[in-house]
């Protein structure tokens, strides 16, 4: 489907990075009748991943170019809270893990 962000805040903090949004002025919502969309793996590659991509790079080689070893290799739903992947890897591998992700280290063109 199609998202969009509705900014609860005036001015929004959030940089949209090319996402769709309205202000709640523009929306003419009333805001108790939306619903905070919980972060799951597609929203973090819409907004977070793909606009930072540029040819056939994956994120995780834009943030370390020289590449890193990793301790483990990691799966995902892409349903599933982002949160909770964060707080489960941070769990059993502690903070500064370095983990292979598909999400981050598979290059994802803008209209994959």
């Amino acid at each position: 489907g199609h998202d969009l962000h509705i900014c609860k805040l005036e001015p929004c903090p959030f940089d949209h990075k090319g996402m769709d949004f309205l202000s709640c002025a523009q929306a003419g919502q009333d805001m108790k009748k939306l619903r905070t969309v919980p972060a799951d793996m597609h929203l973090v590659e819409r907004r977070y991943i793909r606009p930072e991509l540029v040819g056939n790079v994956g994120y995780a080689l834009l943030e370390n170019p020289g590449g890193r070893e990793v301790e483990a290799f990691v799966t995902h739903s892409w349903n599933g809270a982002f949160q909770e992947l964060v707080e489960g890897v941070e769990m059993a591998l502690g903070p500064t893990a370095s983990v292979w992700l598909s999400s981050f280290a598979l290059p994802r063109g803008r209209e994959s």
